[in-house]
């Protein structure tokens, strides 16, 4: 209609047809915003990257993607965005790319377990889990719920119930100065002495969960 867009109205077009997968309208809004005087920052290439991540155009969340990493207003959140975005379309492989080249925040951690739990991906779960422990990082509740969701599946009724008091007993501990690890039994003749135990055994986990 003529009206002139500045970086927050592209903004809010872009994400509003994202999320209604809408990727003819994602396409032209984007052409719209190239052509037109708005710099590009690391805020709008982190929108577009994750734009084409909810219609699932991976060829150019890649190009973007890269666009933003090397841009150099580039933030710590920017970078987060980005696992989030291949956490959506299921690439692991990117996330394992990912994870050794930037610093692994609590945030990050929460999007690659949920990623890699919902992959099968279980000693890959297991060692960030133990990192967490080791780090003194919680589980944030979407999370808690993801991975609790499909031990219960898999019939480790006592390992969901552990992941799922994570954070109550994390924070409770962190009150009392105490860093033991939740307390649990492991099912099916494991080793007793909480998800700390287990998660230090990799092999272990990764066996009680597909079993």
């Amino acid at each position: 209609k003529g009206i002139a867009m500045d970086e927050f109205g592209y903004i809010g077009l872009i994400n509003t047809y994202a999320r209604a997968r809408m990727i003819d309208e994602v396409n032209d809004v984007v052409a719209s915003l190239l052509g037109s005087a708005v710099p590009l920052n690391a805020r709008l290439l982190a929108v577009i990257a994750g734009a084409y991540s909810f219609v699932g155009d991976m060829g150019k969340v890649e190009h973007y993607v890269k666009l933003l990493l090397s841009h150099p207003t580039r933030r710590q959140r920017d970078v987060e965005s980005i696992f989030l975005m291949f956490s959506r379309l299921r690439d692991t492989k990117k996330l394992e790319e990912m994870l050794e080249a930037f610093p692994r925040t609590e945030y990050v951690y929460n999007v690659c377990i949920g990623a890699f739990a919902k992959s099968g991906d279980y000693i890959k779960v297991a060692t960030l889990l133990h990192e967490m422990e080791l780090k003194k990082m919680t589980l944030q509740r979407n999370t808690s719920i993801t991975l609790s969701s499909l031990l219960l599946k898999a019939g480790k009724v006592e390992l969901a119930q552990a992941v799922l008091n994570w954070k109550n007993d994390k924070n409770q501990h962190n009150e009392e100065g105490d860093s033991t690890s939740i307390s649990t039994k492991v099912p099916e003749g494991g080793s007793e002495g909480g998800l700390e135990s287990v998660v230090d055994n990799t092999d272990l986990i990764a066996e009680q969960l597909k079993s």
